[in-house]
């Protein structure tokens, strides 16, 4: 296993491999880009799983230079993304229960709390379907999101909700989000990582 994050001082990005015990490669650069990752993998055998932030650029590097390696993403990254996206007080029911479910990952200890997870997770989306469809119509001088189109004529209402589902939708339909207790992988008594 390894784990791959970036860190940044003022304009630099220092990557680091970490085996869990040693840094076993670094690679400085500008920003997390797929050209910089390789960098590192093409200098290290592929692992069996890589816990990664989930970053466009490392995810298009693993695919590239370790396509047998499976991924784990970063429950800490999670956490940060949903968090961004609706804050440690959302206003709304569904970004509340999304927040508490984001949250008891983190007390995950085995497949079978995976498995109830997963049945909470999909409660959630069959629940929220119909709010989660809502639009907002255009009207002559107010104020469009950030992101939306001048020509737009409608756009989603809760669109941080939408970019939490894709993430989780994402996660699950890639299998990402529980490699780290596969027992393909690992034995539940000697669970692999689950964050950088």
């Amino acid at each position: 296993v390894l784990m791959l994050d970036g860190t940044y001082f003022q304009s630099w990005c220092l990557l680091i491999a970490f085996d869990g015990t040693h840094v076993v490669d670094w690679q400085w650069c500008d920003r997390e880009k797929k050209i910089a990752w390789q960098q590192i993998l093409q200098r290290q055998p592929a692992p069996h799983v890589a816990v990664i932030d989930g970053g466009r650029g490392l995810l298009a590097a693993i695919a590239d230079d370790w396509p047998t390696t499976r991924v784990q993403r970063c429950y800490f990254h999670i956490f940060q993304t949903v968090r961004r996206h609706h804050t440690f007080k959302p206003r709304l029911d569904a970004a509340r229960e999304i927040v508490t479910l984001t949250t008891a990952l983190m007390n995950i200890r085995n497949s079978e709390q995976a498995v109830l997870w997963l049945q909470a997770y999909n409660d959630w989306e069959i629940k929220h379907d119909r709010f989660l469809r809502h639009r907002t119509y255009a009207r002559p001088h107010a104020v469009r999101p950030k992101g939306v189109a001048e020509t737009s004529t409608w756009w989603y209402t809760h669109r941080d909700l939408r970019k939490t589902r894709g993430l989780f939708r994402r996660l699950i339909s890639e299998e990402h989000l529980f490699t780290w207790i596969d027992p393909r992988l690992t034995d539940e008594e000697h669970p692999l990582p689950r964050t950088t």
